[in-house]
């Protein structure tokens, strides 16, 4: 049954030789959309999902491709900004930052490493900006000459 509410239009469905209903679908005048259950995109091909700003001329996507990948695409730049593989495995489209409280972590580039904004690997695989390392315990400690 399809009804109009208030300036919304409602799909709502009953059981057989009732006259109770139940509301499916909600579709507002100012075109919001409401859904009472799961929804579902299905295809032979790529089922794709976009969120669209027409104001900033973006569009973003999801949808699942080749290998059961699920890709998260910016279709404005033409780039899969993170795929999560069918077998469990993610590949960024550029840098990881990883935030708490008191600092963070980040892979920049994938060839060097930071901690708190510092490098501390550059991409020969040195550490760089470590004044001294402590393994453990007070025994095992090493401290780096300084330089100028």
């Amino acid at each position: 049954m399809i009804m109009d509410r208030d300036g919304a239009i409602s799909f709502e469905l009953g059981g057989q030789g009732t006259s109770a209903t139940s509301e499916k679908l909600k579709i507002t005048a100012a075109g919001a959309a409401t859904f009472a259950g799961n929804v579902t995109l299905s295809s032979t091909g790529a089922a794709t999902f976009s969120i669209e700003n027409t104001t900033a001329s973006q569009t973003w996507g999801q949808y699942v491709g080749s290998n059961d990948d699920y890709v998260f695409r910016d279709f404005t730049d033409s780039r899969s900004t993170l795929v999560l593989h069918g077998d469990g495995n993610a590949t960024f489209a550029g840098n990881v930052t990883a935030s708490s409280g008191t600092g963070h972590f980040s892979i920049v580039n994938a060839s060097a490493y930071q901690l708190n904004g510092t490098y501390i690997v550059d991409s020969s695989r040195n550490l760089v900006n470590i004044s001294s390392l402590r393994f453990g315990g007070s025994d095992a400690f090493i401290a780096t000459a300084s330089t100028t």
